[in-house]
C-alpha cells in the first residue's frame, strides 16, 4: 500500500490531473497481486512440500494455541522448522515425516539404524608386481 501510495504520489507530479493518474498504482497492484498470488506460490509449492497431515496438525494445534494468529502462522512455523531438520543429523525422522509424499522417503528401520563407520580399501595401481 505505501509503494501505491508513492507511485500515486508520483503520479500526480508527473502527469496532468484525471484518471491518468491513477495508472501507475493500479498496475503495481495488479502486478503484484497476479505474482504474489500465483507465480510466488507456485514456485513455493514446487520447492517446499510438506505433508498434509503436518499441515493439518500444525494448523489445529497452533489455531487452539494463538486463535487465528496462530493458524496464519502454523504453516511457515511448519516449513521453518522441517528447514532446521534439514541441517541437524538427529532430527532427520522428524524432517522426514514433514517432507510429505515423496518416494524418496526412507523406511523406519533404516532410519533407526546407527550408521557404520567406512572403512578404506587400499588402493592397488592394477599392475602386477
Amino acid at each position: 500500500m505505501v509503494m501505491a501510495a508513492l507511485l500515486f504520489v508520483a503520479a500526480l507530479v508527473k502527469f496532468e490531473p484525471g484518471a491518468i493518474v491513477f495508472a501507475p498504482p493500479l498496475a503495481f497492484l495488479l502486478i503484484h497481486r497476479v505474482e504474489s498470488n500465483f507465480v510466488n506460490s507456485w514456485f513455493v509449492a514446487q520447492r517446499l512440500v510438506p505433508s498434509p497431515i503436518a499441515v493439518f496438525l500444525a494448523v489445529l494445534f497452533w489455531g487452539w494455541m494463538w486463535g487465528v494468529t496462530g493458524a496464519m502462522i502454523a504453516v511457515p512455523m511448519l516449513v521453518g522448522l522441517r528447514s532446521a531438520c534439514r541441517h541437524n543429523r538427529g532430527l532427520v525422522l522428524l524432517r522426514h515425516l514433514l517432507q510429505g509424499n515423496r518416494p524418496d522417503v526412507p523406511g523406519l528401520r533404516s532410519l533407526l539404524r546407527t550408521p557404520r563407520p567406512r572403512t578404506r580399501e587400499p588402493e592397488t595401481s592394477g599392475l602386477a608386481t
